[in-house]
């Protein structure tokens, strides 16, 4: 049986765990921490990342996690409406949003059941070309093919492809999880997702999450440093969104501010090692597709035939099938952090033809897996 070893237990690095002990390999999942825990926020999950986790096979439990989204108000902030989308028509498909933390302990749950070995507090220092694994503690094992999936900082892409670039955005965003209260939405509205933008640069998001929480993001210009305050300054967003006033004040000490950052590797596979995720192809929030990409590339790493050829050869396979799509989705979420698309235009990027593609992407179906419709998660 071959072996293969990941460095990351993120969503990238379970939804490869999972696809490899699917197709025959022995899978042991390296995370640095001493337990599987994440940044407390939420993420919007599209069509083509549903397609993937519905082709996991979890969906029953998948739905319990997720929150179906169904259609997306853009307002200014005055909370006049500027545009109203309903989603499946607006870009050919579903969306849903998760927590972090839940959607990580579901697919680390599931990579278990399957025997997958989870080694905690196991601090990846590097790999060799040879599918050689080092750690912090001295140790090294080998492997059939080793995986780098842990991060846009990741250290094992760097002792592999040397230091790369980071690139840091003009933008950054405070994320955070609040209770809702039950009369807080209807039912309706508990499928519905606001985003309020203000002249200066200023934007809010409002969305639903399941198990009676509401994501909130506020994202700002990194040359407007009071918005990036935490706690938030509740006087300062206020004075922003009026509207939103409630939930500025129940924010608190909750919350994280973060720049964007984003990276490309020139190549994401040297000799027995690929890279995964945001190690490979970390992108700005911009469009919503960092954990979407994280999950395409992933599971189409851990379906590509190793059985013909060489692991090299697999590898170039992989990476040539899939990067064309992923690349054009990071330059199109570069350009949107930049505000190189029209930014009076108040289009949501899901409506734009250009990007449609990417949404529209069946991974599952190119490795001989369809997924249906009506059995797509949420």
């Amino acid at each position: 049986m071959r072996q293969v070893e990941i460095a990351g237990g993120g969503i990238a690095g379970f939804v490869a765990a999972i696809s490899f002990a699917r197709t025959g390999w022995k899978v042991r999942v390296h995370e640095k921490s001493d337990r599987l825990r994440t940044a407390g926020n939420g993420f919007v999950v599209w069509a083509n990342g549903l397609r993937v986790l519905s082709a996991l096979n979890i969906t029953p439990d998948i739905d319990k996690v997720g929150n179906q989204i169904k259609t997306w108000d853009v307002r200014d902030e005055a909370h006049g409406l500027l545009k109203h989308y309903d989603i499946p028509s607006a870009n050919g498909g579903r969306a849903a949003i998760f927590t972090r933390q839940e959607l990580v302990d579901l697919l680390s749950a599931t990579a278990a059941d399957l025997g997958v070995e989870i080694s905690l507090g196991s601090n990846v220092a590097g790999v060799t070309a040879d599918g050689q694994m080092s750690f912090a503690d001295g140790r090294t094992i080998s492997a059939d093919l080793v995986v780098c999936a842990d991060g846009v900082f990741s250290n094992a892409r760097r002792s592999l492809l040397g230091d790369l670039p980071i690139a840091k955005h003009r933008k950054g965003a405070i994320r955070m999880l609040l209770p809702s209260h039950p009369d807080q939405f209807s039912e309706i509205d508990r499928h519905h997702a606001t985003e309020f933008n203000h002249p200066e640069g200023r934007r809010a998001g409002i969305i639903p999450c399941a198990g009676g929480l509401v994501y909130v993001i506020l994202v700002s210009m990194m040359t407007d440093p009071a918005a990036h305050a935490v706690p938030i300054d509740v006087d300062y967003w206020s004075k922003t969104f009026p509207s939103l006033t409630t939930y500025f004040e129940q924010a608190g000490d909750l919350g994280h501010f973060d720049q964007y950052f984003s990276v490309s590797a020139p190549s994401w596979h040297l000799g027995r090692c690929a890279v995964i995720g945001d190690a490979a192809h970390g992108m700005t929030p911009a469009i919503g597709q960092g954990a979407c990409s994280a999950m395409m590339s992933a599971y189409a790493l851990g379906h590509t035939d190793f059985g013909t050829g060489t692991v090299e050869n697999a590898l170039a396979r992989w990476e040539a099938r899939i990067r064309p799509l992923l690349d054009m989705a990071q330059d199109y979420s570069r350009a949107t952090t930049a505000g190189l698309t029209d930014p009076n235009s108040h289009n949501l990027f899901l409506s734009d033809p250009a990007i449609r593609p990417m949404y529209e992407a069946d991974i599952p179906a190119l490795y001989g897996q369809t997924t249906s419709p009506e059995k797509e998660t949420c």
